[in-house]
Parts: C-alpha cells; sequence; structure tokens
C-alpha cells in the first residue's frame, strides 16, 4: 500500500508560501520525476535496440579503422609495456593510447622504443622498432583484415 493512501495527501503551511504536497509511492522514489514517468515513452523493442547497438558499434569500428589505416607508416614512441598475449611481440602503447605489436627482447619492457606502423587490424597495430636491422621479410606496409 502507498504512503499517500495511508496518510493522504500532506499539508505544509507557511507563511510566506502555501506548499501543497501529495507523496507519491515511497516505493519508488523517482516517481514524482517528468523523466522518470517518461522514461519507458520512447523505448523500442530488445530487437531494434540490439540492431541499433550493431550498428553504432559498426560505424564506430569502421570511423576507428579508416583513422588508424592512415597512421600506418607513421613513427611513434611508445612505452613497452610487456609481453604480448599472444606470438613472441612485445606490447607498446603510444601516448594517444595506440596498441604496437612488435619483435624486441625483455629488456626493452619498461622503457621506451620508437617504432613505425607497419600494419593495423583495424585497432591494434603491427610495428617494426626503428634502428632494427630487417631480416628480409615483414618490412613492406600493409593493412591486415
Amino acid at each position: 500500500m502507498s504512503f499517500s493512501k495511508c496518510v493522504g495527501p500532506l499539508d505544509f503551511d507557511d507563511r510566506r508560501h502555501d506548499h501543497r504536497l501529495t507523496p507519491v509511492d515511497l516505493t519508488d522514489p523517482l516517481a514524482h520525476r517528468t523523466a522518470h514517468r517518461l522514461r519507458d515513452a520512447g523505448r523500442v523493442g530488445d530487437l531494434v535496440g540490439g540492431q541499433r547497438l550493431e550498428r553504432l558499434v559498426a560505424a564506430v569500428r569502421g570511423i576507428a579503422r579508416r583513422r588508424n589505416v592512415a597512421l600506418v607508416g607513421s613513427t611513434h614512441e611508445v612505452l613497452v609495456e610487456g609481453r604480448a598475449k599472444r606470438g613472441d611481440l612485445l606490447q607498446g602503447r603510444t601516448r594517444r593510447n595506440k596498441v604496437a605489436l612488435f619483435a624486441g627482447p625483455d629488456a626493452w619492457i619498461g622503457g621506451y622504443r620508437d617504432v613505425r606502423f607497419t600494419g593495423t587490424t583495424g585497432s591494434t597495430f603491427t610495428a617494426l622498432p626503428l634502428g632494427c636491422v630487417q631480416g628480409g621479410q615483414g618490412g613492406e606496409l600493409a593493412v591486415v583484415g
């Protein structure tokens, strides 16, 4: 049972202002707010909402991919964070939070290295540490995926 049904409207008599307050259901503390009452007014079903979310994610990934493809061939300073989860590569991160994977010794972990982006999957870059002699493979620029 709601509070207003038990008590009825409350009157607050103030000499400067005449306030009348009708309490709302106390089990729903936001029921008096217009936004709360309208929250379901423009709601779409789960199927439509899921489809819209998929389109939004695809659009964001497409924009990120185009921006990252434009960075292939550029040089960046990275902080070598550690070994990548897959493969025998190191993982580094630029000042702009771009992740790069490249070959190198564990001694580089915790330090800074200059690398050249050689490819991208759309979100992660492959890179070549500068100053390294490339052994005949992987020297060309590539966009993967």
